[in-house]
């Protein structure tokens, strides 16, 4: 599969985009007095990073594809990173013992800051991303 045009760009925007929420949202912990479980935030930060990354080529892939192609690819890989994600959060509480509180928040807030990165690159962009992955 061909690199998309505009994927590099992409993903250096989510990768620095989720290096700044991490540093803000560390800063934030401390701030109101709480101690920020680093070794969490970064976790979801790579974590979260793969996520996005995967599943912007797993769509992208099906965009030039039928609607019914192109609706099970989106459907499945969201299915599957939902799934891949409880498992996760499931390991880093029980397994790794991660704070609570620090763990759940930081991954809140990167699932959702790169679901809406994800839809602000994919959706006004997928006429120009249809004719990029042949």
């Amino acid at each position: 599969m061909n690199i998309p045009k505009g994927y590099v760009k992409f993903s250096a925007f989510v990768i620095i985009s989720g290096i700044i929420a991490s540093v803000v949202f560390i800063l934030i912990i401390q701030a109101i007095g709480k101690q920020a479980d680093v070794t969490a935030v970064i976790s979801n930060l790579v974590f979260c990073l793969v996520n996005v990354l995967a599943g912007v080529l797993i769509v992208i892939s099906g965009l030039d594809k039928s609607n019914s192609v192109f609706f099970s690819r989106l459907l499945g890989s969201l299915f599957v990173r939902i799934l891949i994600m409880a498992a996760y959060v499931a390991l880093g509480l029980a397994v790794f013992k991660f704070e609570e509180i620090n763990f759940v928040m930081s991954l809140f807030v990167f699932y959702f800051l790169f679901l809406v990165l994800e839809m602000l690159y994919i959706f006004p962009n997928k006429e120009k991303l249809k004719g990029s992955n042949n």
